[in-house]
């Protein structure tokens, strides 16, 4: 799951960030509230508190990484990155 949300903030442009690619972004982070589809795919395990946080910081930024605020992208963006990182480095049993 991590590696969808962050694919395109992987790919961020360091500029200023142009329509196209800030819809992809929205559709990576927001098309299900990343908070459910955590839930909804990996359940409530306590090794997944950290990503669950990440994640619900993720969907308090949306309505501003919609409306295309730059620091919000820029947030939105890392924080996507981090949840990517922290769920792969998490047994397969978690």
């Amino acid at each position: 799951m991590g590696k969808y949300a962050s694919r395109t903030a992987r790919n961020l442009p360091v500029g200023d960030i142009v329509p196209a690619v800030l819809a992809m972004l929205c559709r990576d982070l927001y098309d299900g509230p990343l908070s459910l589809t955590l839930t909804r795919l990996a359940g409530d395990h306590p090794a997944l508190a950290p990503a669950h946080a990440l994640a619900a910081r993720i969907d308090a930024l949306e309505a501003e990484v919609r409306a295309g605020v730059p620091d919000a992208v820029r947030e939105a963006a890392h924080l996507a990155i981090e949840l990517d990182v922290g769920l792969r480095a998490l047994p397969e049993t978690a």
